[in-house]
């Protein structure tokens, strides 16, 4: 038994081990990505701060050091592909560090492999971990209450009345993976409890899980959580001791599958009777979201072929999305087209960690499984314990195929294996810990003034890391959001540009998000302050941001959305200096030739060439993206505008033309006027036809429109349309009877067609 003083080290070490439960519990709105940020860095700070009590505990006490198990060497294993993987790839600081977004790297994994190192050495007995697995419930009670209160609308939550919850995570993906793991903890806890209000309690602690994995509406989730289920209930069937649970398991599962079944093959009259199912029913190879999916998958197989080894490096998954990128995405959706992830943790794994990341990972994977199979031959835990973990197995390997990893899932799935490694290791670590401590004098690892030394700079170490990779980044990323909420709510150029370089002075390991942020607000903001500002001002602005993404390239020079931001802000200063954009089109070509299939750098590339009057050049460029993806209207738009300052009216009217065809509404009265007039022009009447029809629909008590509209049908020959259309004009405004008796007269003349 350790003194008193290391014995209370332990318990605050079990304690910050508790408080590691809390993390999906916070969010703060003063940092960027605010369900995400501020739970990482908890998290990390925490960690960092056990690591150093624990590190003093282990060199007194060597029954809490680390042992050289089967997991720990698999998780070991998997820690040092990926910082292999990571010095080998395209950008080393973004797969160690991670970015603001994600908050993953290899950093923050270093603190999850920590974690799992103290939760094995410090839970050593059952209490402990039904203790730790009970708080763990509790917080996922509290999140799941939070999720229903936004369903149904209760109390004063953001977010009320969601068509899908995502509670305090701020994600539905993020809720259902944390959640299913609190539906197989729920199992494991009620071995604990045999009374007949125990079983009640965990059978409605079981039903509240599913039903908030359900209102996520999350479909790779619900799909790993029934098969999960039905494994457990398969297994069941035949290693339940009692023949009851038998059969209730076997009619269950039978009633699972052939509910799925049914689904599946009268899709139509499911979804029709029971409407509550339609997003899980909904499955469709139209869908947007499943179309974007398989081109992101073969953009990380192609990637997968170039790197097969150990991929591109972890968090660099954006780089391989663009190299590949496939046209076609516009076809689905025209916004969020940059993937920093595979929306699979395997193809993810696949891209950016290659074989060796893809075999260490399944690897963790393989040694639960013969934990399990072990567990189950030596009868030391009930048979239903060992099959609600390979359930819950199964379920996390399904759902990760269709979804990524984050803090809210990773925390549990690091406890999971914790977990297994004490079950399996209850009977070596008895043994173990009777020898150690036999010898416990005997197993210094190095002197005493030694060990005093190590602990005291580890202590200086951790300091410096919770410093300058957790409060300094904390202390920065809320001055860039204040930044943010400058120019795009209080439309403050200037203060904005403060509190960025405020954020920048920092000089923290995140700031290459920071640039970006600066960057992107003014390039989306800084049309507004045209004429405003003193032209200094805006030209100051402009050499900061430029300096900041220059900085950002030397990460990575073939960066496309680097390249692509700088290209763009060369071509906006231009335009407001009025001179050659000089530099733009280096930085726009190379973001091209990292990511050819993306459309924007074939926009921002014709732009310049427009500025710089190179006409020709400029509708090449355009032509070069509408023959890239023919059916995405914007590329037509961008040709569209290259024809008009060219002064070919007719191209313009051809392509705008084409972009009506294709779905285009045109967004405001002056512009479709000004087209309309451009279409009358050359006598292209079908065209003014086309804008005018969709103005009338937008205005249906507009007399005037009917009246151009007439006007159209009458130029070509169709004077039953012009008469209705007239007729109509004349309904809604008597006052233009004389015009319209005019107009008849001259329609049935024949004087009006063209």
């Amino acid at each position: 038994m350790p003194p008193p003083f290391d014995q209370k080290i332990i318990n605050i070490i079990k304690f910050g081990l508790y408080l590691s439960l809390l993390t999906p519990l916070l969010w703060s709105t003063s940092l960027l990505f605010p369900f995400v940020t501020a739970r990482v860095f908890f998290f990390r700070l925490l960690i960092e701060i056990l690591s150093v009590l624990y590190l003093y505990i282990v060199f007194k006490h060597p029954r809490y050091r680390p042992r050289k198990t089967m997991l720990f060497s698999a998780i070991l294993a998997y820690t040092v592909i990926l910082l292999i993987s990571g010095l080998l790839g395209v950008d080393w600081n973004l797969s160690f560090w991670g970015d603001i977004e994600r908050m993953g790297g290899i950093f923050t994994w270093l603190h999850l492999a920590v974690y799992f190192t103290i939760l094995t050495a410090v839970f050593k007995t059952e209490k402990d971990w039904k203790y730790f697995i009970s708080t763990f419930i509790g917080v996922g009670l509290a999140v799941a209450f939070y999720g229903l209160a936004q369903k149904f609308s209760l109390f004063s939550v953001y977010n009320v009345s969601a068509s899908r919850i995502d509670s305090t995570t701020g994600n539905p993906s993020y809720l259902a993976a944390y959640i299913i793991f609190q539906i197989f903890f729920v199992i494991y806890l009620s071995r604990y409890y045999q009374n007949k209000y125990a079983r009640l309690l965990f059978v409605l602690l079981f039903a509240l899980f599913v039903l908030t994995v359900f209102f996520t509406g999350t479909r790779g989730a619900f799909l790993g959580l029934s098969a999960g289920v039905c494994l457990f209930l398969f297994f069941n069937v035949f290693l339940s001791s009692k023949h009851k649970y038998r059969i209730i398991s076997a009619v269950a599962l039978a009633t699972i599958l052939l509910f799925g079944i049914f689904s599946i093959v009268f899709n139509d009259v499911a979804a029709s009777r029971m409407p509550f199912l339609t997003r899980f029913l909904d499955i469709s190879l139209s869908d947007s979201t499943i179309n974007t999916r398989f081109i992101s998958w073969r953009a990380a197989w192609q990637g997968y072929l170039e790197r097969p080894i150990l991929g591109a490096g972890p968090e660099n998954f954006a780089i391989v999305f663009d190299k590949f990128f496939d046209p076609s995405f516009y076809t689905f959706t025209r916004t969020e087209t940059y993937f920093d992830r595979a929306h699979s943790v395997f193809f993810e794994l696949m891209a950016t960690s290659g074989t060796l990341g893809l075999i260490s990972y399944f690897f963790i994977f393989f040694v639960v499984i013969f934990y399990v199979v072990d567990l189950i031959k030596t009868k030391e835990l009930p048979r239903y314990i060992c099959i609600s973990f390979a359930a819950l197995l199964l379920a996390y390997l399904i759902q990760n195929l269709f979804v990524f990893d984050s803090i809210n899932s990773l925390i549990p799935f690091v406890a999971t294996l914790a977990l297994l490694e004490f079950l399996r290791g209850q009977a070596v670590i008895a043994i173990e810990e009777q020898k150690i401590n036999k010898n416990e004098e005997n197993k210094i690892i190095f002197p005493n003034g030694l060990q005093k030394a190590i602990v005291a700079i580890s202590i200086l170490v951790v300091l410096y890391m919770m410093f300058a990779f957790n409060i300094k980044p904390v202390r920065a990323i809320r001055d860039a959001v204040k930044a943010s909420r400058a120019i795009y709510i209080d439309n403050d150029l200037l203060t904005s540009e403060k509190l960025f370089l405020q954020a920048l002075d920092y000089h923290t390991v995140l700031d290459r998000d920071i640039r970006s942020h600066f960057a992107t607000a003014i390039v989306t903001n800084i049309v507004k302050f045209g004429g405003k500002l003193p032209k200094e001002d805006i030209n100051r602005v402009f050499e900061e941001a430029s300096v900041a993404m220059k900085k950002n390239l030397e990460y990575n020079p073939r960066d496309n959305f680097f390249n692509l931001r700088l290209g763009e802000l060369y071509n906006m200063a231009a335009d407001f200096q009025k001179i050659l954009p000089e530099e733009a089109e280096k930085y726009l070509t190379q973001a091209i030739l990292a990511s050819p299939g993306r459309l924007t750098g074939y926009y921002a590339l014709s732009h310049s060439k427009l500025i710089r009057r190179d006409y020709d050049e400029a509708i090449k460029v355009a032509k070069q993206a509408v023959d890239m993806n023919p059916l995405f209207v914007d590329s037509y738009l961008y040709l569209a505008q290259a024809y008009r300052l060219a002064g070919n009216t007719g191209g313009e009217t051809k392509t705008i033309k084409a972009a009506i065809l294709l779905g285009y509404d045109i967004p405001d009265r002056y512009g479709a006027e000004k087209i309309i007039q451009e279409f009358v022009e050359v006598n292209d009447y079908q065209g003014a036809i086309m804008i005018l029809k969709n103005l009338v629909d937008k205005n249906p008590n507009d007399a005037l429109l009917y009246g151009r509209l007439a006007m159209a049908y009458a130029a070509i020959g169709d004077q039953e349309k012009a008469k209705e259309n007239i007729i109509e004009a004349e309904r809604l405004d008597s006052s233009l009877k004389p015009e319209v008796e005019l107009f008849l007269q001259k329609l049935y003349n024949g004087e009006l067609a063209k």
